[in-house]
């Protein structure tokens, strides 16, 4: 519970800021029940952007939150568009909140930098997006490297 409370906070704070960013129909998915992913929208009106949310907040499930973002891309694969993606490609992403991207990045020293780019390549993984109460940070999925 606690998680979908920040999960909600992040989604909404994104959606503040997204005019700035070039993101345009934006479809929030406020029942965690329901047939889309957490967010939807076309960013640079080129791509139609599916993302799964999520934070960092509940130090119990550091490690299961992490492992749920690919499950969750993977289960929306299969999800039908919220609206109509206009001939856009698809792609797939991530939303984590700029104080968690720290916990994030030492998850995701445990992937191998191979499967990690693989996953990218074969389930159209193309961004994650890091939102702080006053900017997003956009990363193309190879851009998180891990020294």
């Amino acid at each position: 519970m606690v998680n979908i409370q920040h999960e909600d906070t992040l989604i909404n704070n994104f959606l503040l800021l997204s005019r700035q960013y070039c993101i345009k129909n934006i479809h929030i998915e406020k029942d965690k029940k329901s047939n889309h992913m957490d967010c939807e929208f076309t960013l640079k009106n080129k791509e139609y952007i599916r993302v799964e949310a999520k934070t960092f907040k509940d130090s119990r499930n550091y490690s299961q939150n992490f492992i749920k973002i690919f499950g969750g891309i993977l289960k929306g694969r299969n999800l039908p568009l919220a609206y109509s993606k206009n001939n856009y490609p698809v792609y797939y992403g991530i939303m984590i909140d700029l104080e968690d991207f720290e916990k994030f990045k030492r998850y995701k020293q445990t992937i191998n930098n191979i499967d990690w780019l693989n996953f990218s390549r074969n389930y159209d993984a193309k961004y994650i997006f890091v939102v702080s109460k006053n900017k997003i940070f956009i990363y193309d999925w190879d851009e998180i490297e891990i020294q």
